[in-house]
């Protein structure tokens, strides 16, 4: 675990309502897609969030596939344009893999309590995808804490 004050990020963003699931992908999918075809995958940062407890009602779970893009950039279908609030977060690498990323969310508040860190429940945990990572099989954990 390492500790990063994330700036606020500017995105390009394509949003999907539902259950939690491999709906999701396709949606990275799309947003990759586009990126690609704009000319903004390469070199880019793509987040990926999951704003909603799927234990509430998963039919209204929001996910939103991002790619960070500058301040001005002006959207045009199918992306909208938003902003991931800045703050502090504890940064985690984790193989990207099902059985891991299960793995990490199981742990995750026991292991934060146990280091004596207050996660930020106003804020989601992201996770960020960077080409040397993502070469490397592994996707990080963006999780906002309280300073």
């Amino acid at each position: 675990m390492n500790f990063e004050l994330i700036e606020n990020l500017t995105v390009a963003y394509l949003r999907r309502v539902g259950p939690y699931g491999s709906d999701n992908y396709a949606v990275m999918d799309q947003l990759k897609k586009w990126a690609e075809i704009t000319g903004r995958l390469e070199g880019g940062v793509i987040y990926a969030i999951a704003y909603d407890d799927p234990d509430g009602n998963p039919q209204h779970c929001r996910f939103d596939a991002c790619l960070v893009v500058e301040p001005d950039f002006v959207p045009e279908e199918p992306v909208q344009k938003g902003l991931i609030q800045g703050g502090m977060h504890a940064i985690f690498e984790v193989r990207h893999s099902a059985y891991a990323m299960e793995l990490f969310w199981s742990h995750l508040y026991e292991n934060m309590e146990k280091a004596g860190i207050k996660i930020d429940e106003t804020r989601p945990v992201m996770e960020r995808y960077r080409k040397e990572l993502m070469e490397r099989g592994c996707c990080e954990f963006c999780v906002p804490v309280c300073l």
